[in-house]
């Protein structure tokens, strides 16, 4: 379902934290150009592939819009089948929930771990504002309020990202 990477590609797409997250047991040596094949043995290839997939995707709705955001243009740019995608994400809407999903538990992530580390260290209100204004700079971020606006015009949109909206709105309202 994939191309075979170079470590440096997955090294990139993944970053530090999930390729430690997935990294093998203690005491085996492991690289990541053989990661795949590890995941596929331990039955845990499916978190690459959707891990990838997000990725790439957050990374298209940046660069070309809604309209631009296709199941077809994702697994163009993650190297995959359409096949590989489709047995996470069946339908274009389903990809695109699960991707501003994936945006927005990241950059939530990031905030609460930043903001957590400047506090321990008596940061100024000011600071934590700076690093708010930041996470809510973020590209990724104006991309899910695109489609959070065209939401309100579409209906099947609006059906498809319900429940991340009531999620991402009962954490924020929560804080």
């Amino acid at each position: 379902e994939f191309k075979e990477y170079k470590a440096g590609d997955l090294a990139g797409w993944l970053g530090p934290e999930l390729l430690e997250a997935l990294a093998p047991p203690a005491g085996e040596k492991g690289k990541p150009e053989k990661l795949l094949k590890r995941l596929r043995a331990e039955g845990r290839d499916s978190l690459l592939i959707e891990e990838i997939a997000m990725r790439k995707a957050a990374d298209l709705i940046v660069e070309e819009g809604l309209a631009g955001f296709t199941p077809t243009a994702v697994t163009q740019r993650a190297e995959m089948s359409n096949g590989a995608l489709f047995s996470h994400f069946p339908t274009r809407l389903e990809l695109l929930a699960a991707t501003v999903e994936h945006v927005l538990t990241r950059l939530r992530d990031d905030y609460e771990a930043g903001f957590t580390r400047l506090v321990e260290h008596g940061a100024s209100p000011e600071t934590l504002l700076d690093m708010l204004w930041e996470s809510m700079s973020d590209p990724q971020f104006c991309a899910v309020i695109a489609v959070y606006t065209q939401a309100r015009t579409d209906g099947e949109l609006l059906v498809a990202l319900h429940d991340v909206v009531v999620e991402h709105g009962a954490y924020v309202g929560a804080i």
